[in-house]
């Protein structure tokens, strides 16, 4: 649970140079409890659904600004908006793909209810509350020339959020490019305060034909340099190491271009059954200049 047995490894993976001076945090008690929308969704056969749901049918979700993650045979779900075809579009969505695997998925997306999460306290809400999140800023931070990853497969890396595409070299089926951009992780603190903590990330890709991008290990990257003659990993290394006063640099200026200043806020709604209207939800996170209070 990131809130209190992994603090110590999110710590570490971001240098110290940065750590107190880019953390955008709630007020305590913020994230005690939390309040999503669920519909009953049974997995049947893993390894023919889990595939196609992250990569089909969380991001038709996500385009249609709803936040969906699958968990214990339910999909937990908020909404970006409040449009008053929002629980239509869902349903629609959702029933399509149940559709088209029938027997291997079933659903009920007319039944939504109120569930309430408590992502400080309980590691399995923590893990929805998480990938809720990060699909949100997907969507709040994906601009011009920005590159986000889709998948969530790898939420506890964090959210990345690439601002810079370089390409190095190519061959006749693939061209190899190096990325700088951002990373966001986000956890909860014994007294309920969300922290997202910002970090400048580097990463090589490999792009084939049809544009999807492959993330390249330090290995792949070396023996593609030796094989290809490529200066892929020496380049990766020069934009990867930067200096504490290069990498805050590159911190809050990246930080600019995805117009975030001094606030994040996470504002979304939920279906009310009992009233049959929405309930707006609204967490701030707000940029902490002095070192943060971490309970």
């Amino acid at each position: 649970m990131t809130s209190v047995h992994e603090n110590a490894k999110i710590q570490e993976s971001i240098p110290p140079c940065s750590v107190f001076l880019y953390v955008f945090s709630t007020d305590e008690g913020a994230l005690k409890k939390l309040s999503v929308n669920r519909i009953p969704f049974l997995i049947n056969e893993p390894r023919i659904v889990l595939g196609l749901l992250f990569r089909k049918l969380l991001p038709n979700l996500r385009e249609q600004k709803i936040h969906a993650y699958p968990h214990n045979n339910m999909l937990y779900v908020f909404f970006e908006e409040k449009h008053e075809d929002t629980l239509n579009r869902l349903e629609k969505i959702v029933g399509d793909f149940a559709n088209k695997l029938r027997n291997a998925v079933s659903c009920n997306p007319k039944d939504v209810e109120v569930e309430e999460l408590f992502p400080g306290s309980n590691v399995s809400h923590f893990l929805i509350a998480r990938s809720l999140l990060y699909s949100y800023l997907k969507n709040i931070l994906r601009g011009r020339d920005v590159y986000i990853p889709l998948s969530s497969k790898r939420a506890r890396e964090g959210l990345r959020v690439f601002v810079s595409r370089e390409n190095i070299g190519e061959d006749d089926t693939h061209s190899y490019k190096i990325c700088k951009g951002l990373r966001f992780l986000f956890e909860v603190t014994p007294k309920y305060r969300g922290h997202l903590w910002v970090d400048a990330i580097t990463e090589a890709f490999e792009e084939d034909l049809s544009g999807s991008l492959r993330r390249l290990s330090h290995y792949e990257m070396k023996k593609l340099s030796s094989e290809l003659n490529m200066e892929l990993y020496s380049e990766y290394l020069r934009r990867a190491r930067m200096d504490p006063k290069t990498r805050a640099k590159w911190i809050e200026n990246s930080l600019t271009r995805l117009n975030v200043k001094d606030l994040i806020v996470v504002k979304y709604y939920i279906y009310n059954v009992m009233r049959k209207t929405f309930d707006e939800i609204c967490v701030p996170f707000r940029k902490l200049h002095d070192k943060p209070q971490l309970g």
